[in-house]
């Protein structure tokens, strides 16, 4: 299941998805893994389960037990001002750590915007919401560079509309969760 390319590359039709993708902030839902498609030049949903990374299924390392795994997490909404330049110094910093999983926190729809029309994001990695679905007013994203079994949103007992993403992951033969 595919959404709409619009008019650039990486484009979605918005309200599209969202019917597709429905009202996430329930208990918990699992949520629909998304990959770029590059012959298509769009996001795709590919499912809520045990979807594999052909990227990452074409390393040589791919399946064998890793040494280490490693993360970067980041608050991204700390402000408005400069905005856009704040973004690219984070997009620069995450791509040249390239990290197994990138875990980000205030995320908003603008900033999904910006983050999912990155090369090494479209190249690299599978997203737990490229269309800003799940993060409005603001929530949580993850990228993975590893095969993602599946995307879960969890509703905290809070009254601050926080929400949490739980990730599961496999690399062969071993399994993963993050959260």
């Amino acid at each position: 299941m595919a959404c709409a390319a619009g008019s650039g590359k990486g484009s979605l039709d918005l309200e599209d998805c969202k019917a597709l993708l429905g009202d996430f902030r329930s208990k918990e839902r699992p949520i629909p893994v998304m990959r770029f498609n590059v012959e298509r030049e769009q996001w795709e949903l590919l499912g809520s389960e045990a979807v594999p990374l052909a990227a990452a299924e074409q390393r040589e390392d791919f399946g064998q037990t890793l040494d280490q795994i490693s993360f970067v997490t980041f608050n991204v909404l700390f402000s408005n001002a400069f905005f856009e330049q704040r973004a690219a110094a984070l997009f620069r910093i995450i791509d040249s750590l390239h990290p197994h999983f990138v875990c980000l926190q205030e995320v908003t729809p603008r900033f999904v915007a910006l983050l999912r029309e990155q090369g090494w994001v479209q190249r690299d990695y599978l997203c737990s919401d490229a269309i800003g679905t799940t993060v409005n007013p603001d929530g949580v994203l993850m990228l993975s560079r590893l095969p993602v079994k599946r995307f879960v949103l969890h509703t905290l007992p809070t009254n601050m509309g926080v929400y949490l993403r739980i990730r599961g992951c496999c690399n062969r033969p071993h399994h993963y969760t993050v959260s």
